[in-house]
């Protein structure tokens, strides 16, 4: 598990300087976590899950759940799970 950022505002800013919007896999673990659950929140804080897939955070959805989980979040790991599930059955179609 990575070791938590000490000043987070200032771990973030630096994250999203090495962050250009395709390459998390590029990025260290502490840094895909901090990318992840802060498009994950803002999204999903400002306009729901529907924004979320919507807007490039959604890229990081399969990340998602082990970046929560590395930030001990079961609840939001919980239902992004069955958000995911459940926005895969709509997008195929089946409703």
């Amino acid at each position: 598990m990575p070791t938590p950022p000490t000043n987070l505002a200032a771990a973030y800013d630096d994250a999203l300087e090495r962050f250009n919007g395709d390459n998390v896999s590029d990025l260290d673990d502490v840094d895909k976590v901090l990318v992840t659950i802060w498009g994950l929140e803002a999204d999903v804080n400002n306009g729901g899950f529907d924004q979320y897939y919507f807007n490039s955070s959604g890229n990081q959805a399969l990340w998602a759940p082990v970046a929560l989980r590395t930030r001990s979040v079961p609840t939001r790991r919980l239902i992004l799970s069955r958000e995911r599930t459940l926005s895969s059955v709509v997008k195929d179609g089946v409703r």
